[in-house]
């Protein structure tokens, strides 16, 4: 679906935005659309992507029962296992004042927490995210009392110093903390059980995500920072989605991002790891942008999928075969 990899594509460059620019450069254009790539709406972003995605791979409108429910349960656990060791391999090579790693690991986290739900139907995912809104930051509080204090100034390092420790930053306290957004996560495994190409449906994504927005900073935190997060992620899906109806050549580059995110952001911080960041400026970041487009439209012109990505599904469509036909002899 061109209209979901613009989305991925656009979350792409807030991420990097948010690991290239300084926070002075950021705030100074916080007016802006840069609000919406900031990192707690970049984290909101990623947790309904993350459910979309899921939700599409486990059946899509008819979820999947059975033999078939439990292969999926199986291959999300691989896909988290997958890209969290991504996160925590690029992460290990970065300064401790770069956590940007953590994204990756925060998208593992969100994919072993939606599980449980992979099974649930559109409504009842709604109304489990309406519920997790409401009754997450309580939970919240609750276990930042009761977890360990982070071990190091960044989860990935933590992980690798002391897990325990890193429980903390990872799920509630980093930069791109799981659980608060486990209601974006539960949204967007509701978004991928309907017709995410009507018409109709990408208008209320417009709709329902400008009240958010709008309605956000009168809720006050942290409810109001989850609903902010979740609406900036409504309008962009809506958005793309709907553009993508009549998309032209402005789309390319985009869906072909978003398409190798993961390879993408992935040297992303390969080259952040090398010292290459000596001038936080925009130039510096365009630069990462237009080098980030032209190798994403080069790679799948002439080979189609991206590497990193062409692993992750191919691991997670074996270990899903796997418990296909093992399920199937017993």
């Amino acid at each position: 679906m061109a209209g979901l990899d613009a989305t991925r594509g656009l979350v792409l460059i807030g991420l990097i935005c948010v690991d290239v620019l300084p926070q002075a450069v950021r705030g100074a254009h916080e007016a802006s659309w840069v609000f919406l790539v900031l990192p707690g709406s970049a984290a909101a972003l990623v947790a309904l992507l993350a459910g979309v995605g899921l939700a599409l791979g486990c059946g899509g409108r008819f979820p999947h029962e059975g033999r078939w429910l439990a292969a999926d349960r199986v291959g999300t656990v691989v896909r988290a296992v997958l890209v969290g060791g991504v996160g925590l391999g690029a992460g290990a090579l970065l300064p401790e004042d770069v956590p940007a790693g953590e994204v990756l690991v925060c998208y593992g986290l969100l994919c072993l927490l939606a599980i449980p739900f992979l099974h649930l139907s559109a409504r009842a995912l709604f109304l489990g995210a309406a519920v997790c809104w409401v009754v997450g930051p309580l939970l919240v509080a609750a276990l930042r009392a009761l977890l360990p204090a982070a071990t190091s100034s960044t989860a990935v390092a933590g992980v690798l110093e002391e897990p325990a420790g890193a429980v903390a930053p990872l799920l509630l306290t980093g930069t791109s903390p799981a659980l608060p957004y486990v209601a974006c996560l539960l949204a967007g495994l509701g978004l991928g059980r309907v017709r995410l190409r009507d018409r109709g449906i990408q208008l209320r994504l417009l709709a329902v995500g400008a009240v958010l927005v709008v309605t956000a900073p009168h809720i006050g935190r942290p409810l109001g920072t989850v609903a902010a997060g979740l609406g900036a992620g409504l309008l962009v899906l809506g958005g793309c989605l709907l553009l993508s109806r009549v998309s032209g050549a402005w789309a390319l580059p985009l869906s072909a991002m978003g398409a190798m995110g993961l390879t993408l952001y992935t040297t992303h911080l390969l080259v952040l790891s090398v010292g290459l960041r000596t001038d936080p400026s925009f130039p510096w970041y365009l630069l990462h942008l237009v080098v980030a487009a032209l190798l994403a439209l080069h790679w799948r012109r002439t080979l189609g999928r991206g590497p990193l990505e062409r692993a992750v599904e191919a691991s997670v469509h074996a270990t899903r075969r796997a418990v296909l036909r093992r399920s199937h002899r017993t």
